[in-house]
C-alpha cells in the first residue's frame, strides 16, 4: 500500500486506501442514491469498512423534501485487535426555507436509530426521541432529544429549547443532569 496523505492538511492523521463513490443522478433529483464504500482505507492504523448512501426520497406527503441516511455494516478496527461497528438509518427533511433561492432560511429536522457495539464489546443503540431540529444559520443543533443505552444502562441527551447556542443537557439512569457544551 502507498505511504498514504495526511488530511485534512496538518491533522497529523495518514490516510491510506479508497473511499469509493457511486451516484445515480444529482442529489437534487428525487430517487438519487449516493453510496459511499470504502476499499482498504485506513486511518492511522484503524482500518474502515462497511457502506454509506444517502437517499433523496422526494417531497413527502406534506410537500417536504425529505432524505434518508444508512449506514450499513460500519465497522472500525483498532491496531489492538479491538473493533467497534454499528448501523443506522435516519430520515432528514426540509421543514423550513425549502421555496426559497436562499439556503440561509433552511431548517432541518432528523429522526431515525443506530445501534452497534463498542470497543469493549457491548451491544448499544441510540434513538432520537424528539426530532432534531439544525437551522442553517446555526453551528448546533438547537433542539430535540436522543436516548442512549448500553446494557442495563440508559441516558438522554436534550439539545434545548431552539435557542442557537452549544450547551446540551446530559441526563443519566440516575437522575444526574450535567450542562455539556458541544464541540465547534
Amino acid at each position: 500500500m502507498a505511504a498514504g496523505c495526511e488530511y485534512p492538511e496538518n491533522s497529523g492523521r495518514i490516510h491510506k486506501g479508497k473511499i469509493v463513490i457511486q451516484q445515480t443522478a444529482s442529489l437534487f433529483t428525487a430517487g438519487a442514491v449516493r453510496t459511499v464504500t470504502f476499499e482498504n482505507y485506513v486511518i492511522d492504523d484503524v482500518s474502515v469498512q462497511g457502506s454509506k448512501s444517502w437517499t433523496n426520497n422526494g417531497l413527502n406527503t406534506d410537500n417536504l423534501w425529505s432524505f434518508t441516511t444508512t449506514a450499513t455494516g460500519l465497522n472500525l478496527g483498532f491496531s489492538d485487535g479491538t473493533t467497534t461497528s454499528w448501523n443506522s438509518n435516519y430520515t432528514t427533511t426540509l421543514i423550513e426555507g425549502g421555496a426559497t433561492l436562499t439556503f440561509w432560511d433552511n431548517i432541518w429536522s432528523t429522526t431515525g436509530t443506530a445501534s452497534g457495539t463498542n470497543r469493549l464489546g457491548e451491544a448499544y443503540t441510540v434513538a432520537i426521541t424528539q426530532p432534531l431540529i439544525k437551522k442553517a444559520f446555526c453551528r448546533w443543533i438547537s433542539e430535540g432529544a436522543l436516548e442512549f443505552t448500553r446494557g442495563d444502562r440508559s441516558a438522554t441527551f436534550d439539545f434545548g429549547d431552539g435557542s442557537c447556542d452549544r450547551f446540551g443537557k446530559l441526563t443519566l439512569d440516575n437522575g444526574n443532569t450535567f450542562t455539556i457544551r458541544l464541540r465547534k
